[in-house]
């Protein structure tokens, strides 16, 4: 993105909600930030931080399973087992605020996985997987939490 669409991004937030908007928005790409390199370095506790208590996950979409985040976190670690490294990449935030509550946000953003699976035979091929998360953000006390995580897939 260059210089003058940030600019035109950054005056856009500030007419519609001023510097604090734009202080949320890097917030919320902060969290899906941490939330990402939680999944790739499969530090099962920091990726429990970046949810609320009660969230709920949607990995369906990708093959996998759908549940409260405890019980998703359970799956991933296991999953995760036959995995070697990962790297997700992250970008085309889109951030839709909920005007009855400025402490809601939907965020879609475009991912790309790719992932190298150790324990085959030679090769260890890589698989990438891609698309959007979409995610239902709350902020609480001041902190925004992924209170709903789901995935719309473009490949796999």
């Amino acid at each position: 993105m260059g210089c003058m669409a940030r600019l035109a991004i950054a005056l856009a937030c500030l007419a519609a909600g001023g510097i604090s908007r734009l202080e949320d928005r890097a917030a919320l790409m902060d969290l899906m930030t941490d939330y990402a390199r939680a999944v790739d370095a499969k530090d099962w506790r920091a990726y429990l931080a970046v949810f609320e208590e009660e969230a709920w996950v949607n990995y369906e979409p990708s093959g996998g399973v759908s549940g409260k985040v405890e019980e998703v976190q359970i799956w991933m670690a296991k999953v995760f087992t036959f995995m070697g490294p990962a790297q997700h990449l992250l970008g085309n935030f889109e951030f839709y605020w909920d005007e009855a509550n400025e402490d809601v946000c939907i965020v879609r953003c475009l991912f790309h996985n790719p992932v190298r699976i150790w324990w085959f035979p030679l090769a260890q091929p890589f698989f990438s997987c891609g698309g959007w998360y979409v995610n239902r953000m709350e902020r609480k006390n001041g902190l925004w939490k992924i209170a709903e995580l789901n995935q719309e897939m473009a490949y796999n």
